[in-house]
């Protein structure tokens, strides 16, 4: 079985059983490591993944620091993933962490988050705010602007009904309309939340959105949480301005689905 690992930010590997087994042992993969292998559906926690591989050695979690090259024994820190001389890092409730990491550390502890790594790594310190949320929201339409202008447009050149419905055509035609209106809206975020974290006017306002461990959210809750945005809108709009008072900047939709809107570090 082929191992992939962090290492420094960086994904290392592919290394085999014998190979990740000592990684393993000398504290290089930790608790908090992300690893992945072909059976995998996702990296996770090694943590999480050494439970479907009964044959691996426990984690040192760098209680045992790895040694490289120069005779230096180095750690990682269990929050930004980076590795660093052991002196240079310390224990926690357990966990590795650095001295730039302490304070988040501390954090997620108060507010009973995981410590540890999600899918994308940990969760950083600072949530986006409301107004940066209203300002990426406004990046967001202006993307859509030309297709939705697009569509509407084209609807009403070859089928005005769908736009200024008559009598005899009844509504039928505006249904389909809006139906394929909130269709492309729906596909822009739900593919964009899915497969990058973030839809293009988060991502330019340095924003991605994350499950409450710091994981990366798949695409059934990326669909669960635009339809939840609905409830914001039936709540005249206070679900959206809780997001301004929450101690984690988090919305009614992300109440609803676990999920918080955070700053990429």
């Amino acid at each position: 079985m082929n191992w992939f690992y962090a290492y420094q930010g960086q994904r290392a590997g592919p290394v085999e059983d014998d190979e990740f087994a000592r990684l393993v042992g000398n504290g290089t993969v930790g608790e908090s490591t992300l690893v992945w292998h072909s059976g995998m559906p996702d990296w996770m926690p090694f943590s999480q993944a050494r439970a479907t591989v009964p044959t691996l050695p426990p984690s040192a979690d760098g209680l045992a620091p790895a040694t490289v090259p120069g005779g230096v024994a180095q750690a990682q820190c269990s929050q930004c993933g980076r590795v660093f001389p052991a002196d240079d890092v310390i224990r926690l409730e357990g966990f590795n962490v650095c001295a730039e990491c302490k304070p988040l550390l501390l954090q997620k502890m108060r507010q009973g988050i995981s410590p540890g790594y999600g899918a994308w790594g940990a969760l950083p310190a600072r949530f986006g705010g409301f107004w940066i949320r209203c300002g990426a929201l406004i990046l967001d339409s202006l993307i859509l602007s030309p297709l939705s202008l697009g569509l509407y447009f084209g609807v009403l050149f070859y089928y005005p009904a769908a736009i200024f419905p008559s009598a005899n055509d009844g509504f039928l035609p505006r249904i389909i309309y809006y139906l394929v209106s909130y269709g492309i809206q729906a596909t822009y975020e739900i593919f964009f939340l899915g497969h990058y974290g973030g839809t293009p006017g988060k991502l330019i306002c340095g924003l991605r959105v994350v499950r409450s461990d710091g994981s990366k959210i798949t695409y059934g809750r990326a669909t669960g949480r635009y339809f939840a945005r609905f409830l914001d809108l039936f709540s005249l709009l206070l679900g959206y301005l809780i997001a301004a008072f929450d101690d984690q900047k988090r919305a009614l939709h992300d109440h609803v689905c676990d999920t918080r809107v955070v700053y990429k570090e």
